[in-house]
């Protein structure tokens, strides 16, 4: 590498340095360039959903759904699993 190619490259990193250090000093001392901040909220400060059901209506028939388990005296077999085979179960 010549001199001068040496000389060249040492200016572009000073002139790189010297820009991208002004930019960070300008970001720093104007602190309203994308404009003024929102005040801060939280979530209690917001308007309240809509609530699509009635949780009494719905514990009331939880309950009627399980006393009616309970009183036929079986237990329902709950199937998670797509491979259950309720013949073997049944057989032991």
């Amino acid at each position: 590498m010549t001199g001068i190619q040496g000389k060249n490259r040492t200016v572009i990193k000073l002139l790189l340095c010297t820009c991208i250090v002004s930019l960070l000093a300008v970001g720093a001392t104007n602190s309203n360039v994308l404009g003024p901040l929102p005040q801060v909220t939280s979530m209690a400060d917001g308007p309240l959903a809509g609530v699509p059901f009635d949780i009494g209506s719905l514990k009331r028939n939880w309950r009627s759904r399980i006393e009616a388990i309970r009183s036929s005296g079986e237990l329902p077999i709950i199937d998670i699993e797509s491979s259950f085979d309720a013949r073997a179960f049944l057989k032991v």
